[in-house]
């Protein structure tokens, strides 16, 4: 053919190079390849003679993370952006090799069950290595409360069967003692997955469940050891946290329910008998105050021991600077007591 076209006619020959003329009178090349793509050719003739015959209606930007509903889309995409920009896209496949399995759901469970005890140890070698976790926590903080209670009927019939597990650190205890105010919280705390029981604790109540969220899944020891560290990071941070107060001040949440206290007291109108006794209304409600036994008849006062609008007020009628009144365990020298011992590092495997 002369007309000006080209001759697109693959040639079968004994070797496998491709082999290409050019005949310059008629400008014409030939091609020959035995496994040549036709598409990849007509492309290339495109490009070649910039002889744009499509239309560019559809043409589009290239966008970071574009996608398309189809790959027939995707290549009309790649053949307009080509045409328009006058260059070679090559586009490289990122499913090179297809893999069909046929797996049922028992063998799938069996596989999750073989890559889950690889990286995080058997669950029953966790409770076989429990007396020994808990020797070594006594060992590296020495005087804490670390009791394994197993099941009297397992025992009686020649069986260890686990029940529970109580763990009081002494520097938790101390801490305690020294700047917190008495108070019973207990928590019930149900543990779910292969470490089923139930585990309560004192120090931290409602957000206890979310705090383990992670570590409740896996065997008890690595449980166990996510909730000291993460309680030995707790104490440290909270340390650094309190530093910041200022020195005569409180702690942030106690100062600004103070200051809503502050804002509501001159709604107040007060009245008094001369002997740290005063009638406090509050629109149609009246509140006894004693300054004395620092109480007030709305009770806020005895459950947060921070003065209440009623309080507040019976105090500026006395001429006292109500702010003084708040209790010591929310003042920074009590918080930082609080955080004053440490949990000691513990050893790793084996016990």
């Amino acid at each position: 053919m002369h007309d000006g076209s080209f001759l697109l006619s693959p040639i079968v020959n004994e070797g496998t190079d491709c082999s290409e003329s050019e005949d310059d009178s008629n400008n014409v090349m030939v091609f020959s390849c035995s496994d040549y793509d036709t598409d990849e050719l007509e492309n290339f003739v495109t490009k070649q003679k910039r002889n744009i015959t499509d239309s560019l209606q559809d043409y589009k930007e290239i966008v970071k993370g574009m996608d398309f509903k189809d790959i027939a889309e995707a290549k009309q995409f790649c053949k307009l952006y080509a045409l328009a920009k006058k260059v070679e896209l090559v586009v490289v496949k990122n499913d090179k090799k297809k893999i069909e399995l046929n797996v049922s759901v028992a063998k799938c469970k069996r596989a999750k069950k073989e890559v889950l005890e690889s990286l995080e140890g058997s669950f029953v070698d966790s409770y076989n290595k429990l007396e020994g976790y808990a020797t070594e926590l006594r060992s590296c903080n020495t005087g804490s409360d670390i009791v394994i209670d197993l099941s009297k009927e397992a025992l009686s019939n020649g069986n260890r069967k686990f029940l529970r597990m109580y763990i009081c650190f002494k520097a938790m205890k101390l801490d305690f003692k020294s700047g917190l105010r008495p108070l019973i919280g207990l928590d019930g705390t149900f543990l779910k997955g292969k470490t089923k029981g139930q585990a309560v604790d004192n120090n931290f109540t409602e957000s206890f469940n979310a705090w383990i969220l992670e570590a409740r899944y896996k065997p008890i020891i690595g449980m166990l050891e996510d909730i000291r560290v993460k309680t030995m990071e707790r104490l440290a941070a909270k340390k650094v946290d309190v530093r910041k107060w200022k020195d005569d001040g409180f702690s942030p949440k106690s100062e600004l329910l103070f200051i809503q206290y502050l804002k509501l007291f001159n709604v107040c109108k007060v009245s008094g008998n001369g002997n740290n006794g005063y009638e406090v209304t509050e629109g149609a409600d009246r509140h006894i105050v004693n300054l004395r036994k620092k109480k007030c008849t709305c009770r806020t006062c005895d459950l947060t021991e921070i003065p209440c609008p009623h309080a507040i007020k019976a105090m500026k009628h006395k001429k006292m600077i109500p702010k003084k009144e708040i209790h010591w365990y929310y003042s920074k020298e009590a918080t930082l007591t609080v955080y004053k011992h440490k949990l000691q590092p513990v050893r790793g495997e084996p016990f």
